[in-house]
């Protein structure tokens, strides 16, 4: 995709999105993340080879507490365009009504 093309999104699409991505991070605040917390603080592999393993693993978890963050912003931006297509639609309604 170029620059330079169109991109034409439905209202219906965005509320759509909207929802799915609020769903997902309820989601993550009720399941996700208290799962997630949980094995983040497991004192199972002290010592040993899977230390190390245990380690990465940690990480990998830590990381994934960080999507949500990121859903949130999409939905703040999706939200936004939804909020500027009803006030240009109002406008444009306003309009349309002055000329008849």
């Amino acid at each position: 995709m170029t620059s330079n093309q169109e991109i034409k999104v439905q209202f219906r699409e965005l509320n759509e999105i909207f929802n799915e991505l609020q769903s997902i991070g309820e989601i993550y605040k009720k399941d996700v993340v208290p799962a997630i917390e949980s094995l983040v603080k497991t004192k199972y592999y002290k010592a040993g080879q899977a230390d190390e393993v245990f380690k990465i693993y940690r990480k990998i978890l830590e990381k994934t507490l960080e999507l949500p963050d990121n859903y949130v912003q999409v939905q703040i931006l999706v939200g936004t365009t939804i909020n500027m297509m009803k006030e240009k639609d109002q406008t444009l309604a306003k309009y349309m009504n002055l000329k008849k």
